[in-house]
């Protein structure tokens, strides 16, 4: 689900997308994906120019070179090549104060067969502590194809397909979001379903076998992505512009193991909190409205503004 000036929604008729990141975000860019054509019409020249020179400096860009090669004669290359590129400002980050406070938006589509929910949750930048164990966590509730929420929604009600749940980071804060296409007529009741299983969570520790088999399919993922060589740009890439320090990367693996079944359970109660939710739902607004009857402080929370 991107977000941030230019990005469009998953689907034309969907703008689920565009409703999350307009309550996460507010007025901040990121809140903004959507541009119109007159908008991009009316850029000059000029204004691109500018935008050039004041946001792709030299001194904001990193260059990566992996394999096997001459280390001296690829910086005589890179010298020769990129020598007279400006320095340009130093980068000025204004990260979004994402929302934080239990919000409800529908956006109808009337006689709609199935409902999108999008549910998100503000979670702390790559700085934290909690970082590795926030990315476990979210694959055991609903960033696995066997975790508790898609288990839940696909296999025991069969309710949607391919529910889907992401820990996102950007530079200055971070992100969770669970995005599931359900049937129209179970709209409120998957809505309980993901609430349940965060409950259930927050309650109880997950069990020593369910957060192995968690571990071990990061751990292998994390390896298989190291192992090329555009994988391994790509994470130190990732470490550079969260500002991690590159050598986290290579002690990935040992403390993502280190993570308890404690740590989840805790990891749960500190930022999972239904209070802060921002919630779309994408469908039938009067089927939705009738439903959310049965969910009444998300439907209290419809009426806010």
């Amino acid at each position: 689900m991107p977000c941030g000036p230019g990005s469009q929604p998953a689907e034309p008729a969907d703008p689920g997308g565009y409703g999350v990141c307009q309550r996460l975000y507010g007025q901040h860019p990121y809140g903004q994906p959507v541009a119109r054509a007159e908008d991009l019409q009316a850029i000059s020249y000029a204004q691109i120019r500018q935008f050039f020179d004041m946001q792709l400096g030299a001194r904001r860009a990193h260059l990566y070179v992996a394999g096997q090669f001459d280390a001296a004669a690829i910086k005589q290359v890179i010298a020769r090549v990129f020598g007279d590129w400006q320095e340009g400002p130093p980068i000025t980050l204004s990260p979004p104060k994402l929302n934080d406070a239990l919000t409800v938006r529908l956006v109808g589509r009337p006689n709609a067969p199935q409902s999108t929910l999008i549910v998100g949750l503000p979670m702390p930048d790559a700085s934290s502590p909690d970082r590795i164990a926030l990315g476990v966590t979210n694959e055991l509730l609903g960033g696995d194809f066997s975790s508790r929420i898609t288990l839940s929604l696909r296999e025991d009600k069969g309710y949607a397909y391919s529910p889907d749940s992401s820990y996102s980071l950007r530079p200055g804060f971070g992100r969770w979001v669970e995005v599931a296409d359900v049937t129209a007529t179970n709209t409120a009741d998957s809505l309980k379903v993901i609430l349940d299983e965060i409950g259930k969570l927050k309650r109880e520790a997950p069990p020593e076998d369910e957060l192995d088999r968690v571990k071990n399919g990061l751990a292998g993922s994390y390896l298989f992505r190291i192992a090329s060589r555009s994988g391994l740009i790509g994470s130190y890439a990732a470490y550079d512009l969260l500002g991690v320090p590159r050598e986290e990367l290579g002690r990935y693996v040992a403390t993502m193991r280190a993570v308890s079944a404690d740590d989840v359970k805790r990891i749960m109660n500190a930022y999972f909190d239904e209070k802060r939710m921002t919630v779309v739902i994408v469908g039938d607004e009067a089927q939705v409205r009738t439903q959310m009857s049965a969910l009444p402080e998300l439907s209290a929370a419809i009426a806010r503004p």
